[in-house]
């Protein structure tokens, strides 16, 4: 198989954990690992360049990672987004939320692979926009500080306006690969 696409990537975990009561982040996984440091490790499958996307000062040791602070405390992911495409390395970023812990590196590689330079890739799973797991190319940039400015905080209004410009490409994913979308919000999806 082909190398991958050289793409930056980041783990957004900036996120207040609101409905989990607890930080996301360091839940423990059944191997014992922190599902930061999981995630963190299933990104550096398909990147050289990973990043970690914070709200200020992490709470917890991250050892040598690199972070880039979240642009604003109400922007939510899409000031995470912008803090890491101006971080990138690469033309492209491949974005992953900590909260999805059945996220494959084979998945993210997938998805690299139909991406390019100027056109990122946007997962639909059951007609649902999946933006938090998806690959941009940098210069979409504009559109995120465009969408800051205008304190439209929502990834819904970047995404439609990406695939009006050409940036992003929908992918309809498989009914075998939605488990992978899955996500942990409150102690109930985590059996806690």
């Amino acid at each position: 198989m082909e190398p991958l696409p050289a793409a930056s990537a980041v783990l957004l975990m900036g996120g207040r954990s609101a409905r989990m009561g607890r930080n996301k982040a360091l839940l423990r996984l059944p191997n014992g690992a922190t599902l930061w440091e999981h995630q963190r490790r299933t990104l550096e499958s398909v990147s050289p360049h990973v990043m970690l996307s914070v709200r200020g000062v992490p709470e917890f040791e991250i050892g040598a990672s690199e972070c880039v602070v979240d642009e604003g405390e109400e922007a939510g992911p899409l000031g995470g987004l912008r803090a890491a495409l101006l971080a990138a390395r690469f033309p492209r970023l491949v974005v992953l939320a900590v909260d999805m812990p059945r996220m494959s590196a084979e998945f993210l590689s997938a998805m690299l692979r139909r991406s390019n330079e100027s056109c990122g890739v946007l997962p639909i799973v059951d007609g649902m926009a999946q933006p938090v797991s998806a690959v941009y190319p940098t210069r979409i940039l504009p559109l995120v500080t465009g969408q800051l400015r205008a304190r439209t905080f929502g990834l819904k209004a970047l995404i439609e306006a990406a695939v009006r410009a050409g940036m992003l490409r929908k992918w309809e994913v498989p009914a075998s690969d939605h488990a992978l979308f899955t996500n942990w919000n409150t102690p109930s999806d985590v059996g806690i």
